[in-house]
């Protein structure tokens, strides 16, 4: 009977060493697999944190253009702010000028037309001295006459 159990333990403890070198294949298949899984897991965390450096890489490259840019055109706003201060400032010069001008050939007009009109009045008054002249001479002659002829 001891031998008995003594085959029959040796048998159970023969199956339990098969199946626990099973066990112990399937622990290593599965540990192999998890790990292969996880180094896998870890390449995509790798090119994940590449993509994400590379992406951020780029955004403060496109940052850093924004900025640029930015500058840029702040100093185009300078740029066309001045320009139009000078262009403004030449425009009040050009139109004081030609008002200063036209104000000088409006003078000058004014000059002639009074020179002129003095003119006129020497003349106006030249004419009714010569009239006055003539008719003070007509009288004299008429007082002559009518003083001559017999009354």
């Amino acid at each position: 009977i001891l031998i008995s159990v003594q085959l029959l333990l040796d048998k159970e403890i023969g199956g339990l060493r098969d199946e626990t070198v099973q066990i112990e294949k399937e622990i290593n298949r599965v540990g192999d697999s998890m790990s292969s899984k996880m180094n896998i897991l870890q390449n995509k965390a790798d090119d994940i944190g590449n993509v994400a450096g590379l992406s951020l890489e780029k955004q403060k490259e496109v940052l850093k253009g924004q900025s640029e840019a930015l500058n840029g055109l702040q100093s185009l706003t300078q740029f066309q702010s001045k320009a139009l201060e000078e262009s403004s400032l030449k425009l009040y010069i050009i139109l004081a000028n030609f008002g200063h001008e036209q104000q000088e050939e409006l003078l000058q007009r004014q000059e002639k037309l009074q020179q002129a009109h003095d003119h006129l009045v020497n003349i106006r008054e030249n004419k009714v001295k010569r009239f006055k002249i003539n008719n003070t001479q007509k009288r004299v002659c008429l007082d002559h006459v009518n003083n001559s002829l017999p009354q």
